[in-house]
């Protein structure tokens, strides 16, 4: 080794090393000011954007209400960490994949209480010699193009015997694929960085204050005078451009519909039963006035689309507006514990009337 090559190898060294000292420094005194790596309920996935941390289990905070979300081995809400389905799927077992969002996943609501699991419940009584499953495949903010990829490279693993799928508003918003590199330094920092989170908490706050932030008509929405006056509620749809409001644009149900097509041909390819069910969002619910956007266009489009394509339809909306409450929501569309077991009992009796349910043999 030469004398240029030592000092340069050495030059290396001491930069490698004062960059670790630093990053050390950094990160111990953001432990000393009291901020530490906080379990991530997401990781960055390849495949589908982001997905469920196997194993997460913390106590939460959603709107006020504390709840318990445990995710499973296999990346699925469950009501322990070990709670996993088994593959190949055990002989005379029923088991239905509910495929969705947020909604599904069901913020807020402790694990026996979901319509899931409420659902698993009810259809147990239909029948005598067959265990019946359902699998909570919900995923915060999933679009139906992620849910028809899950269903794909995952679901079908578990051999379903019947898919329903959960629609919702937005479910129309793209999402973008991290590089392999960038998810394992981020799913890596997550775990272990104190200055991570501080940079993640951060970033949320500085997204608020963004002018095309996607939650920018919660104040209007929390004011509440779009229950009355339709100018100000044909301004709130059109300010939620970035989250449910995009229903009222024709893409974005054009985007919906072409993955909600393609779910049906891998659901026909394997001969299994596939019911679509569409939630509402609270201003159609709640609203005395009608807007020239058409209150309920979205259902009804998707209804016509829905019998364009024989595809079995259960509309949530006047289901939710049958419920003599009117606090049956934590916010915009997730629905409040007191309001799943009638989402429950209607999905049973569509699966019912749909002739969707096989004959206890």
């Amino acid at each position: 080794m030469t004398q240029q090559t030592r000092q340069f190898t050495i030059n290396i060294l001491i930069a490698l090393i004062t960059t670790l000292l630093a990053i050390g420094l950094i990160e111990g005194g953001t432990r000393l000011i009291g901020i530490s790596p906080q379990p991530e309920r997401f990781q960055l996935s390849t495949l589908l954007g982001w997905e469920w941390t196997p194993e997460y289990d913390q106590l939460e905070d959603y709107k006020g209400t504390q709840f318990q979300m445990t995710v499973n081995q296999q990346g699925l809400r469950a009501p322990t960490t070990d709670h996993n389905y088994a593959i190949p799927k055990p002989a005379n077992t029923f088991r239905i994949i509910a495929l969705g969002d947020s909604i599904v996943a069901s913020p807020g609501v402790p694990w026996d209480e979901t319509f899931a699991v409420q659902l698993e419940n009810e259809l147990q009584q239909d029948f005598t010699t067959h265990r019946v499953e359902v699998i909570n495949a919900g995923t915060d903010d999933y679009s139906t193009e992620q849910e028809r990829i899950w269903l794909q490279e995952r679901g079908l693993a578990f051999q379903p015997d019947l898919v329903i799928l959960h629609v919702y508003l937005n479910d129309s918003r793209s999402f973008g694929i991290p590089s392999l590199r960038t998810a394992q330094i981020t799913n890596f920092m997550a775990q272990h960085s104190a200055v991570y989170a501080l940079v993640r908490t951060l970033q949320v706050a500085s997204m608020v204050n963004q002018e095309d932030f996607r939650f920018r008509y919660i104040p209007a929405l929390e004011e509440g005078d779009w229950r009355e006056d339709t100018a100000v509620l044909t301004s709130l749809i059109q300010s939620a451009d970035r989250d449910w409001g995009l229903a009222w644009y024709e893409q974005a149900q054009r985007t919906i519909e072409e993955n909600v097509l393609q779910i049906q041909q891998l659901t026909t390819a394997q001969d299994i039963p596939l019911l679509i069910v569409l939630f509402p969002v609270t201003v159609q619910l709640y609203a005395e006035v009608d807007t020239p956007l058409g209150l309920t266009a979205p259902q009804q489009e998707f209804a016509l689309f829905a019998a364009q394509h024989d595809l079995p339809l259960l509309d949530l909306l006047p289901v939710l507006q049958a419920i003599p409450n009117n606090d049956l929501f934590f916010d915009q569309v997730h629905i409040k514990p007191v309001g799943h077991a009638p989402v429950a009992q209607a999905i049973a009796n569509a699966l019912r009337e749909n002739q969707l349910l096989p004959p206890d043999k």
